[in-house]
């Protein structure tokens, strides 16, 4: 997604100067989505971590 967005820059010359910082804004919401998802210790950090923990320990140990 981001290669993409990179290689057709030029396009978003023809938008106005909102237009272009709205989709940055989405495009910043959409990769910290996917991270939050890939590996929420490293994306969120600290509370990440202490969340990941607390799910390991409420675990069910039969």
């Amino acid at each position: 997604m981001v290669a993409a967005y990179l290689e057709h820059r030029d396009l978003a010359g023809a938008e106005n100067e909102a237009e272009r910082f709205f989709m940055n804004v989405v495009l910043c919401r959409v990769l910290y989505s996917h991270a939050l998802v890939a590996a929420p210790r490293i994306s969120l950090g600290w509370p990440g971590y202490v969340l990941s923990l607390r799910s390991w320990v409420t675990r069910d140990w039969e």
